[in-house]
């Protein structure tokens, strides 16, 4: 795989000189004038300008031309401006982790974007990007197409349980924001055992943060994250479990918000813990890839 990587920089070697490559990212304490949650900030998905500037040297020192953005609105001003459309002499390649906001689909915007004016960008299609945080779909596609998913049920602020359907009571559960990362909107009451007095709680949480709640099974073990880079091929980096202590086996316990936010959490190699599960889920992962037709930078949680 490591083979696969190296050839993947030789080949952009080879358009370095005929690419702009325009990054847009929001960055913590750079952007400016978003909407947010009053108890979850969405800059918990920003990066941090420290990460930003490792990434836009890394490609400088490649010898690649990159014009940097803070924010989805500047980007797209300084296109309509300096008509990129049309004056530009070198294909425009966006990489895009913009985000900027709480409204559904809002990770949709660059690449629909770019298509309309046939900028290149790394990544999925607008489609893709909102279906793929839309965790309930998916899961119901994936669960369609024979990949087994945690068992979920979808809660609406207007329309109550999709379907009428609910947890089972007894059951240990964790309600989560349907079309939210970074454990945003994410507490330690969020975990429980289901009974139907609980549907006042998960009502206020889809009342304030404006969206369906997807409320899981709750599984006890590791919680793994697995990083890929999908182009003709999938390319995977390797498997990492998240914990608190030094096992790499998270158990009862769950990324909060706030442990999030405060990074209390340490990364394992998963490999090192259990290889054949390892296996396994780099599989799985490739089925998920070729269901959802992934593009670009992605990862996954299990």
């Amino acid at each position: 795989m490591h083979k696969a990587f190296i050839d993947l920089i030789s080949l952009a070697q080879n358009y370095k000189y005929k690419i702009d490559i325009f990054f847009i990212a929001n960055i913590k304490n750079k952007t400016q004038n978003y909407s947010d949650y009053s108890d979850s900030s969405v800059d918990a998905e920003f990066l941090s300008e420290e990460n930003y500037n490792r990434i836009v040297n890394s490609l400088k020192n490649q010898g690649f031309c990159v014009k940097c953005y803070y924010d989805e609105e500047d980007f797209i001003t300084d296109c309509a401006k300096h008509d990129y459309f049309k004056t530009s002499a070198k294909q425009i390649v966006v990489i895009n982790s913009a985000q900027k906001g709480t409204l559904i689909g809002r990770k949709s915007l660059i690449p629909s974007f770019c298509d309309l004016f046939n900028f290149w960008y790394a990544g999925s299609n607008p489609y893709i990007c909102s279906l793929a945080r839309d965790k309930f779909k998916s899961s119901c596609l994936l669960e369609n197409l024979g990949i087994s998913c945690a068992k979920s049920y979808l809660y609406n602020n207007k329309t109550g349980w999709l379907l009428g359907q609910k947890p089972p009571c007894g059951s240990k559960v964790i309600a989560k924001l349907n079309y939210e990362a970074s454990s945003i909107g994410l507490t330690e009451e969020n975990c429980f055992i289901y009974k139907s007095e609980k549907d006042d709680f998960i009502y206020s949480l889809a009342q304030k943060y404006k969206q369906s709640i997807i409320v899981q099974e709750f599984i006890d073990g590791y919680e793994i994250e697995f990083p890929f880079i999908k182009t003709n091929q999938s390319l995977a980096t390797l498997p990492v479990s998240v914990a608190f202590n030094t096992d790499g086996k998270m158990g009862t316990d769950f990324l909060t918000y706030e442990l999030r936010k405060n990074r209390e959490y340490h990364f394992y190699d998963y490999r090192q813990i259990n290889n054949e599960i390892s296996s396994l889920l780099l599989e799985c992962s490739k089925k998920v890839i070729d269901s959802l037709n992934l593009d670009g930078l992605f990862h996954f949680f299990a």
